[in-house]
């Protein structure tokens, strides 16, 4: 047990199979020369030494976090299963995250946060509706320095809804939790062809900072192979991509809206 390692930097050059799809979908991104926010990733061996009760992991855990990880800043912590983010169903907004995190307490509180999740009565409804044994999810968990956003948003490289070859974007100053708590609506730019076919009538989002969006969202999708939907945040100088979906099956068209991913 004192040999085992649950945590790594998606910087490293070894990265276990055991980090699950969000983490590897980043991964991606970052060998592929787009920006990521500092990550890193606990694998879902420590998910399941913690279902077994393994009080000896909690203590690993916790001291590899305080060796690697800079206490005084703050992390997004998040989901990244075996059974996310896949072909046919993406399990957005299924599993717990929780923003604004710093310290050690706060940060093991969000990780055994997320592992539990795994067993709400909500997973639960949606894995009996796909057909997934709550015995075959595998938990590993995301760490994501956070990102102070001039502006967040979520890009599609094609509509969902339709299947119509168009990039979508929903764009609005701050960050997603905007939507949540303020009720905020996210601004509404579609793009076909290189030309714009909607754009909101007063904006408050940097038009040019959409068009690079945009730009780097068709790079990601060409480079991917794949039609996809990403999560983003500007800064002031960069954009920074902060999660990557596959766009899931037109036939389960419910698991998206032409509203703003809430998950951001």
């Amino acid at each position: 047990m004192t040999d085992q390692k649950y945590l790594y930097n998606l910087r490293e050059k070894k990265i276990p199979p055991k980090i699950g799809e969000k983490a590897n979908k980043l991964h991606f991104l970052m060998t592929k020369k787009f920006r990521i926010p500092e990550t890193y990733v606990c694998t879902w061996d420590a998910y399941l030494q913690y279902q077994n009760n393994n009080t000896r992991m909690n203590q690993v855990l916790r001291e590899e976090i305080c060796k690697t990880i800079d206490m005084h800043k703050c992390y997004a912590v998040r989901s990244s299963a075996n059974v996310e983010d896949g072909t046919d169903y993406s399990f957005a907004g299924q599993f717990k995250s929780v923003l604004n995190v710093k310290g050690i307490d706060h940060i093991v509180t969000a990780i055994e946060s997320i592992w539990s999740s795994t067993c709400s009565e909500r997973v639960r409804t949606y894995l009996e509706k796909i057909g997934v044994s709550p015995d075959e999810v595998k938990m590993g968990v995301i760490i994501q320095e956070m990102v102070s956003p001039q502006i967040s948003g979520v890009t599609f490289s094609k509509n969902p809804l339709t299947g119509m070859d168009e990039i979508i974007v929903e764009a609005m100053p701050g960050n997603g939790e905007n939507i949540v708590q303020n009720g905020m609506t996210p601004e509404r730019w579609v793009n076909k062809w290189g030309g714009w076919i909607e754009k909101p009538e007063t904006n408050t989002v940097d038009p040019s900072v959409i068009q690079k969006v945009v730009s780097k969202t068709r790079d990601i999708a060409e480079t991917y192979g794949n039609d996809i939907d990403v999560e983003w945040v500007f800064d002031g100088k960069t954009i920074n991509w902060v999660q990557l979906r596959e766009i899931t099956s037109l036939k389960n068209s419910t698991l998206y809206s032409n509203h703003f991913a809430r998950e951001v």
